[in-house]
């Protein structure tokens, strides 16, 4: 144990925050025990102390052993945020079954947008979701991206597909409509899905609107993929609305209005 957390116990212990026995109220672990301010900080130690507690109480209580329901019970929302992070992202090193089964339940109770798209990138590597999803090229580097997990890489914003070819006269008429669309929309992006049969088509129209590549991909499969089959993509140009968490909220937008 480091200096600071010694020294920040034994002030606990003269003020009476902590029992000889070292338990609980010593290490912030009761939520009605800490201040907003408390609560708030994004102090280290604070974060680590409500950590070790939880650890501490954990080993005492084994019949108690489910993690993420005594969090629940027992935090407040930020403390929640800190510790259900933690202890899924824990579960990926010591047990990748257990995270598996547990980050479903548990993930809409974590509000941090850092938290929730570390862990999400996570399960999408972990269950394999990518070999069974439509996948993305973009142009910019040439990764390949699961089309469901395309949000991730928004920060947070509402995005605006817009399924396209560089055969489409009207696609390409309406590519500076969309971009005046999206700047006059709070929050909101665009990703320009090229269902060219060649990777290579789409690149001249990239340098000839000056698109950024970052957010021109490439739709593996084209209309035949199975989020176009799904999705009924059989003309274009498409629009589609995505909220912030990956979920079609209008999947025939229109730029028009």
């Amino acid at each position: 144990m480091s200096l600071k957390c010694i020294f920040i116990f034994i002030q606990c212990l003269k003020t009476g925050k902590a029992s000889k026995t070292g338990k609980a109220s010593a290490l912030l672990g009761k939520k009605h025990l800490i201040s907003k301010q408390e609560a708030h900080s994004e102090n280290y130690l604070y974060n680590n102390a409500v950590l070790k507690y939880n650890d501490f109480y954990l080993t005492t209580h084994p019949e108690k052993q489910n993690i993420f329901e005594f969090i629940k019970n027992n935090y407040n929302a930020t403390q929640q945020n800190i510790l259900l992070f933690n202890a899924l992202n824990r579960l990926v090193i010591r047990k990748e079954s257990e995270f598996l089964e547990n980050y479903p339940k548990y993930k809409d109770a974590i509000s941090n947008l850092d938290y929730t798209m570390h862990l999400q990138r996570t399960y999408f590597s972990l269950t394999q979701t990518i070999s069974n999803s439509t996948m993305l090229i973009r142009y910019s580097d040439y990764k390949t991206i699961p089309i469901d997990s395309l949000y991730l890489l928004y920060n947070g914003k509402d995005i605006i597909y817009d399924f396209s070819a560089s055969w489409c006269s009207p696609c390409l008429e309406n590519i500076p409509k969309l971009i005046d669309h999206v700047k006059s929309k709070p929050n909101t992006a665009y990703a320009i899905i090229s269902i060219d049969d060649n990777i290579n088509n789409w690149l001249p129209i990239v340098n000839l609107y000056k698109l950024n590549p970052a957010k021109c991909f490439f739709i593996v499969d084209g209309i035949k993929s199975p989020f176009a089959k799904k999705h009924q993509i059989k003309s274009i140009p498409r629009y589609m609305r995505i909220n912030k968490t990956g979920k079609i909220i209008d999947s025939d937008y229109n730029i028009h209005l």
